[in-house]
Parts: C-alpha cells; sequence; structure tokens
C-alpha cells in the first residue's frame, strides 16, 4: 500500500503508480491501482515463489525483500523511499505433544511451537477427527482443553498450528493420530436426589414444582 496525493493528477479517475521490488535477483516492475477516485491510496500485491515462474520473484525464506518507490516531487524534490520485508514460507515446527489432564469428560493436548502461532486441536472417535477446539494465538506454548468426552473410549487428536504469515503445520502423528483414552466414570449419586452425576448424567430428577439444590428437591 502507497499514499502519495501528489499523484492524484485526475481527481475523477482511478490512476495507476508502478513500484520496483526485488531480492537477490532483478528487481521486477509492480503496478499498484488507486482504490478509488481521489484517494490518494495505491493497492498492489507481488506474487512470490521458490523457482523461476513467469511474473513472479523468486525468493527463499528468510529472504529480504525490498521495495522502491521513487517519488517524483516530494516537498518539491524528488526522493526515493524504499521498505524491507523478511519473507516467511516456513510453517512452525510443533513438538513436544502431550495429552494430559485425562478425565471421563474432558482432557489437555499440551504441545510446543518454534515460533508463535495460533493452534487449533482436531478430536474424535474416528479418523481422521472432525471435532475441534481452538487455542490462543501468538504464543509458542500451546495448552487446548478438548471436551465434553465420553467415558471409556479411545480418542484421536491432530493437532494445526498457524503463524502471523499464514504459513500452516499439521501435526497427525505421521497418519496415526495422537491417541488417549478416558477413564470409566462411576456416578457420584450418593445422599443425593438430583443434579449431575458428574459422568454427563442425573441422579435423578425433581417433581413439577420442584427445584434441585445441591443434590436436593
Amino acid at each position: 500500500t502507497l499514499f502519495d496525493q501528489d499523484l492524484n493528477e485526475a481527481p475523477a479517475q482511478v490512476e495507476t503508480v508502478q513500484v520496483l521490488a526485488g531480492a537477490d535477483g532483478a528487481p521486477m516492475v509492480i503496478t499498484l491501482t488507486e482504490d478509488g477516485p481521489d484517494t490518494g491510496k495505491f493497492i498492489g500485491s507481488l506474487a512470490l515463489s521458490g523457482t523461476p515462474h513467469q511474473g513472479k520473484l523468486v525468493v527463499a525464506n528468510g529472504d529480504l525483500v525490498t521495495v522502491l518507490y521513487a517519488d517524483a516531487d516530494c516537498d518539491g524534490a524528488p526522493q526515493e523511499t524504499s521498505v524491507q520485508l523478511q519473507v516467511d514460507c516456513q510453517a512452525p515446527g510443533i513438538t513436544e505433544v502431550l495429552v494430559d489432564e485425562i478425565t471421563a469428560g474432558s482432557a489437555l493436548v499440551i504441545f510446543t511451537t518454534d515460533e508463535p502461532a495460533a493452534s487449533l486441536v482436531r478430536y474424535g472417535t474416528s479418523t481422521p477427527p472432525s471435532l475441534e477446539a481452538a487455542g490462543g494465538s501468538g504464543t509458542s506454548n500451546h495448552q487446548v482443553m478438548i471436551g465434553p468426552l465420553e467415558p471409556s473410549t479411545t480418542y484421536y487428536v491432530e493437532i494445526q498450528a498457524a503463524d502471523a504469515a499464514g504459513n500452516i503445520a499439521v501435526d497427525d502423528n505421521e497418519g496415526a493420530w495422537h491417541t488417549f483414552e478416558t477413564p470409566f466414570c462411576s456416578p457420584l449419586c450418593d445422599g443425593k436426589q438430583c443434579g449431575d452425576d458428574g459422568c454427563g448424567g442425573v441422579c435423578g430428577t425433581c417433581c413439577d414444582g420442584q427445584d434441585c439444590s445441591k443434590g436436593m428437591c
């Protein structure tokens, strides 16, 4: 995006401007287009590739891309303005996967990424798992609580991490998926007439007109 009101020579028209973009090789000419009449705001995009390709700038992960704009009239004098952007085309690395705090109804999925990333955990009783739980973003140490789960059941887990550049990594344990089993759940209803049994069910129901309070009607 480029802002230059001096380029807005025809206020009733949408205009264009050219900038140069390059890494190690010869620079490419990029055409930016005004986003509407009389705005002075010009927008364009640059296609990147890891191999030579017509119309794309060849780059490698970590390269610095320099974008250069030659302003013919900046406060009455010509001036060149440039900005450098680092190429990030490498997905986060996912390690130290652990399923912890397993109960009959929930589990905590813990893992680490080698750069800050947003996380997503897919889980289910079959493969590929289809249920999802979103984690945080902008962190390298991830903890995602999944549930509700069924007791005495095997679950399969797949982890996804996306960095700020949009590179996505998926860890499905090389197609075997990360697995864990929830324990058997014994209902806790001693001395209770109603309410949650601790296993996703109820200990009983109250008659019409009665409320359940602390396990009693």
